[in-house]
């Protein structure tokens, strides 16, 4: 799974994007305030697909007791499937905007998308980021989450977000990254830009098991 070691889901940064984390646990009585068991532990990216429910990678909250987004509001969860790294969670805080998802079974190798996100929360004071590439291989034909490869630089935080193409549709869900380390390891030579987004058709099917109602960009585009 990806680097992003995460525990939660932020606010809307705009209104279609969310930072997700835990809510941190109420102190004991003997315990400091600022004591790290007082904090939320993390947190991953996390993006609305209608006003209500948030798509995220399934490793950003797992064995989490309490999720929130970056405001408060509470968030529960719908449906989490681990296999496929991708969760669904719903929140009483609506949002006047969402992320349309492609119609397209799967990005279309070479093709241009921007992968969103909120890299390093809290290291760095740079709210929402974009950062472009391309399609750089298609899912394996062992894949049951059908990954796609995608040059777009992704870290830590990045776990969750969108993966959208040049019509602003999301064509896939950021679940993981090369591990620099094992790669240097075993072939004395660093990873660039290879980095994994759940594609299109696995996340449609999900949401339609969970009973999730989403907008797709042909829906927005018809009459």
């Amino acid at each position: 799974t990806a680097q992003a070691t995460s525990r939660s889901i932020p606010k809307p940064q705009p209104p279609a994007m969310a930072v997700v984390k835990p809510n941190p646990p109420k102190p004991r009585s003997n315990t400091p305030k600022n004591t790290p068991d007082a904090a939320a532990k993390g947190s991953g990216t996390g993006f609305y697909i209608n006003n209500t429910d948030i798509v995220t990678a399934a490793h950003v909250i797992d064995g989490c007791t309490a999720l929130a987004l970056d405001g408060g509001a509470p968030l529960s969860v719908i449906l989490s499937d681990s296999a496929l790294d991708l969760a669904v969670l719903s929140t009483a805080r609506r949002s006047a905007s969402w992320l349309p998802l492609s119609g397209q079974t799967e990005p279309k190798l070479g093709e241009d998308v921007v992968a969103i996100g909120f890299p390093y929360r809290g290291l760095f004071d740079q709210g929402l980021t974009v950062t472009g590439g391309n399609i750089s291989a298609l899912p394996s034909a062992t894949d049951p989450a059908k990954r796609v490869m995608l040059t777009s630089p992704i870290q830590p935080g990045n776990s969750g977000g969108p993966v959208l193409n040049k019509g602003g549709e999301v064509v896939g869900v950021v679940v993981s990254r090369a591990n620099d380390l094992a790669v240097l390891e075993g072939t004395r030579t660093l990873p660039q830009n290879i980095n994994f987004a759940v594609s299109t058709a696995p996340l449609l099917t999900f949401l339609d098991k969970a009973d999730v109602f989403f907008p797709t960009g042909t829906d927005r585009a018809a009459p």
